[in-house]
């Protein structure tokens, strides 16, 4: 049909090739989607997979924490149990020359 010099297509004439460009658009948009499932998937597979590590991580430190928490406990007893032995020798040896002071005094008196 023409209307003022312009031609004009029936709905019914158009409706063929809107349909096939419609169906190459949502077959593109189709692909796309599922490209994008896969994507999103592949994601999630991953950010499981990082928060498994993660734990584990954690589990290896916490033990290597413990570790070493239980050497330094250890060194600390061994430490203490030394300062001990050194005090008790000092105070041995202190209060024997305190004896023998006292001896000498007694005998500077007497």
């Amino acid at each position: 049909q023409r209307h003022k010099n312009h031609r004009y297509k029936l709905i019914a004439e158009c409706y063929p090739d809107l349909l096939e460009e419609i169906g190459v658009n949502l077959t593109t948009v189709k692909r796309k989607v599922a490209a994008i499932n896969v994507a999103v998937s592949n994601l999630i597979t991953r950010e499981r997979e990082v928060t498994k590590q993660g734990g584990v991580i954690k589990e290896v430190i916490n033990a290597q924490a413990r570790i070493i928490i239980n050497l330094i406990q250890q060194s600390e007893r061994q430490l203490l149990q030394q300062v001990d032995t050194a005090v008790q020798q000092k105070i041995r040896l202190l209060t024997k020359q305190r004896e023998e002071a006292e001896t000498v005094l007694k005998q500077l008196k007497g």
